[in-house]
């Protein structure tokens, strides 16, 4: 089976991680639409573990091009993996109408993606760690 996700457990703690173009935008649009959102920093903390000019220095971080710095591997610390795996998962709550309905167009036009596949690259993310700290 294809890991969605290529990553690895580095010795000293944290992880290097691989990821496609289209994971580091899905990865850069989640992050930067949550550091856009209308909460305040304590409310993005509690929701993401990270401030909001700390989500825009890791979405500024996320290769989106081959050619780009981090596009053979980036490491990534546990809380940044998280707010990543966290951004990819909470940046749906962005597009709620009346707090309970999904607006699925307006979420596809803004962050580029649809749902099910940030939801997807989530679930590959979480997969990854698991493999990684696999003991054997």
């Amino acid at each position: 089976m294809r890991r969605i996700v290529d990553l690895v457990a580095l010795p000293a703690g944290g992880y290097r991680a691989v990821f496609t173009p289209d994971q580091g935008l899905a990865a850069h649009a989640a992050l930067s639409a949550l550091a856009r959102g209308p909460f305040t920093d304590a409310a993005t903390r509690v929701q993401t573990g990270l401030e909001k000019k700390e989500l825009r220095e890791l979405a500024g971080r996320m290769p989106t091009d081959p050619g780009d710095p981090g596009a053979e591997g980036l490491e990534l610390s546990e809380g940044e993996l998280h707010a990543i795996h966290t951004a990819l998962t909470a940046v749906a709550t962005l597009y709620l109408v009346n707090s309970a309905y999904f607006a699925q167009e307006p979420f596809q036009i803004e962050v580029g993606y649809l749902r099910e596949h940030m939801d997807a690259f989530a679930l590959g993310l979480t997969k990854a760690v698991s493999e990684a700290t696999r003991q054997s």
